[in-house]
């Protein structure tokens, strides 16, 4: 399973990193790479929330359903894909630094994308979305600190 793993410091509070991220409908601001994203129903992220939303790749757009399995406020959130051809796992860490927050942030897909590029693609689908997440905690860090959360 091929795993991106990027961190940015953010001259915000841990609390404003957290519920920026933590908050789905941000997702299509600051991730170059998803077109569509909607929660199902209304309120805060907890355990058990989920989102649908679609994904471009290499030119392709995947649909999917991911569901929020551990939310520890301030401080962690753990995301996973529960239906669609994408097969991801996400988890974002916030903590107090010098400069303000660290923001962390792992993503582990299934080796080719679940098959649909095969697991010789790997190492571009690896090193194009690698690009994709240091772009997206730049735009993060970016909004963040040029407005209010």
């Amino acid at each position: 399973m091929p795993v991106i793993e990027e961190s940015v410091t953010i001259d915000r509070s841990v609390t404003d990193v957290f519920r920026y991220m933590a908050d789905g409908s941000n997702l299509t601001v600051y991730d170059a790479s998803v077109v569509l994203s909607s929660q199902e129903g209304d309120g805060e992220t907890v355990a058990g929330t989920r989102w649908h939303g679609v994904t471009r790749i290499l030119g392709r757009d995947f649909g999917w359903t991911s569901e929020c399995v551990e939310i520890v406020p301030d401080r962690s959130i753990s995301i996973r894909a529960v239906e669609g051809r994408l097969q991801f796992e996400i988890r974002i860490d916030c903590r107090a630094a010098v400069g303000g927050t660290r923001l962390d942030y792992r993503v582990a897909a299934a080796s080719g994308l679940g098959g649909l590029f095969g697991r010789l693609a790997d190492s571009l689908v690896v090193g194009v979305q690698t690009r994709t997440v240091k772009a997206n905690l730049v735009t993060v860090k970016a909004l963040l600190e040029s407005h209010s959360a």
